[in-house]
């Protein structure tokens, strides 16, 4: 069954790329339901409200998941 976008016309068949979907062009927290309006808001909402951003302790920049975090991480050089 088809999984529609609450705020605009996206449309897709699995839970979990319409979830990518909200986090990415929405802004919109899946814990909370809270819709912020740049990334970096909605980063710093999972960090403050549930401790589950990935920032990077050198240059304070989030990533969506661990492996973008360590991907960026092998590309400092210190």
């Amino acid at each position: 069954k088809a999984k529609n976008c609450p705020f605009c016309k996206y449309s897709i068949n699995n839970k979990r790329s319409l979830d990518v979907h909200l986090r990415r062009i929405h802004f919109y927290c899946l814990k909370c339901g809270t819709k912020e309006n740049t990334k970096e808001k909605l980063f710093a909402h999972l960090d403050n409200v549930h401790g589950e951003a990935f920032r990077c302790e050198f240059c304070s920049k989030f990533f969506e998941n661990q492996s973008q975090l360590k991907i960026h991480l092998g590309k400092k050089t210190f």
